[in-house]
This record gives C-alpha cells, sequence and structure tokens, in this order.
C-alpha cells in the first residue's frame, strides 16, 4: 500500500493483508485472515505513517503498518 493509499483508508473499510505477514509469524494465534476490517487508525512515525488496528485469527487486536496491507481486489 501505497502512502497516499494508506491516507485515504477509515475505519471500516477491508483491507488483504501481505501474506508474507502470516508467511513470518510463527504463532498461528497472530495470523490474520485473508480480508481485515480496519478497527482503528493511528498516525504515527512509520514508513507509511498509518498504522491500522486490524483482528487476528486468534481475536487479538494488533496494530501493523499500512505497508503490510493492499487494497482488496474490486471485482467487475
Amino acid at each position: 500500500m501505497t502512502k497516499d493509499e494508506a491516507m485515504r483508508v477509515r475505519v471500516g473499510d477491508n483491507l488483504a493483508p501481505d501474506p508474507m505477514w502470516n508467511d513470518t509469524t510463527v504463532s498461528r494465534h497472530r495470523k490474520l485472515p485473508d480480508i481485515v476490517t480496519v478497527r482503528d487508525i493511528k498516525g504515527v512515525r512509520s514508513q507509511s505513517g498509518r498504522m491500522f488496528h486490524v483482528q487476528t485469527i486468534g481475536k487479538d487486536d494488533i496494530c501493523l503498518d499500512a505497508g503490510w496491507f493492499s487494497l482488496p481486489e474490486k471485482s467487475e
């Protein structure tokens, strides 16, 4: 996700996590579903400038940089 795309994301939007997150996360509890819903947004000093609060498969809330996500493909 680009910085411009990250700035347009709002609470309640659905995002697709980068598969690398699940590939490199050892604990199944911390893995992300195929599509996540943004629960909160924080503007911070990070690569993208935004952090998204999302829920893991294990129902934990985690905060990840917007760079870990992309906008889901639109079906036409």
